[in-house]
C-alpha cells in the first residue's frame, strides 16, 4: 500500500477505536446563503486558509448546493485515470498540472482525488502543499467515519457520493460483496454487505444517501416531467 493509502487507514480506523481524539472544527460559516455557488467559494476559500478552523461537514453540503455538483461525471473519472497513468509514467510535472485542474474543477469535494494529489505532491517534495491535501482528506474522513455511525441504519455513515460507499470499505480493510437500498425514517439508506473473512463473519455497513438521491431526482425531473406532459396528452379526449 503507497503511503497516502496507509495515511487514510490510520486516519479512518483512529477515528473508530479513538473517538476522544476528535475534535469537532468550529469554524464559522459565512451568513449569506443567497448564491451558493459564492458561499461555497468563501467557505473553500477560508478552508485553504486555515484547515484547522474548517467545520468540514458545512464544506461538504455547502458544495452538493452548487452548480458544480454531479453525483457522477465519468469524463472526471476518466481524467483521474489519465493522471495516474502519467504517475505510473513518471511524468510528476504534468500530473500536477491536471490533477491541480480537475481537484479545483470538483471543488476539492472528492476524496479520490485528493488523495492522488497528495500523492503527487509527496513525490514532488512539495510539503505544504501535500499537508494541505492531508488536511482536507482527513477533515472530510471525519464527518463520514464518526464513532457509532456505519453500524446501524439509524445512525448510517454520510456520504455526498455514491463512490464514497465503496472507498470507506477499502480504507477499513473489507471487501464489498452485495449492496440494498432501503427507507429508514424517512431517508434513503444504502446497505453494503462485506465479504467473509476466514476468522470473522461478512459485516453489514450502512450510508445515508439522501443527498445523492436528492441530486438524482435533479436530474431526472426534466425526463419525468415530458413524460408525464405525454401521458396527459395521450389521456385527454381526442378533438373531433
Amino acid at each position: 500500500m503507497n503511503a497516502p493509502g496507509r495515511f487514510i487507514c490510520y486516519t479512518a480506523l483512529a477515528l473508530l477505536l479513538f473517538p476522544h481524539c476528535i475534535r469537532a472544527a468550529d469554524g464559522p460559516a459565512p451568513a449569506s446563503k443567497a448564491d451558493p455557488d459564492k458561499r461555497f467559494d468563501e467557505l473553500l476559500a477560508n478552508a485553504k486558509a486555515d484547515p484547522s478552523r474548517t467545520n468540514w461537514k458545512t464544506l461538504r453540503i455547502a458544495f452538493t448546493e452548487t452548480s458544480r455538483y454531479r453525483l457522477h461525471d465519468s469524463s472526471s473519472r476518466k481524467e483521474l485515470q489519465k493522471i495516474q497513468n502519467l504517475m505510473e509514467r513518471g511524468d510528476w510535472k504534468e500530473a500536477e498540472k491536471a490533477i491541480a485542474t480537475l481537484r479545483d474543477n470538483e471543488g476539492w469535494s472528492r476524496l479520490d482525488t485528493l488523495m492522488t494529489a497528495e500523492r503527487i505532491y509527496q513525490e514532488l517534495n512539495d510539503k505544504k502543499q501535500a499537508e494541505l491535501q492531508h488536511r482536507f482528506i482527513e477533515g472530510y474522513l471525519m464527518t463520514i467515519v464518526q464513532p457509532g455511525r456505519g453500524q446501524s441504519a439509524s445512525r448510517p455513515f454520510e456520504v455526498i457520493y455514491i463512490d464514497e460507499e465503496y472507498l470507506i470499505l477499502r480504507l477499513l480493510g473489507e471487501k464489498h460483496m452485495s449492496q440494498s437500498l432501503l427507507r429508514e425514517g424517512g431517508h434513503f439508506i444504502d446497505v453494503l454487505t462485506t465479504e467473509a473473512k476466514k476468522d470473522a463473519p461478512s459485516k453489514k455497513f450502512y450510508f445515508n444517501v439522501d443527498i445523492p438521491h436528492k441530486q438524482l431526482e435533479r436530474m431526472l425531473a426534466p425526463a419525468i416531467e415530458k413524460a408525464r406532459a405525454k401521458a396527459a396528452e395521450e389521456a385527454a379526449p381526442a378533438k373531433k
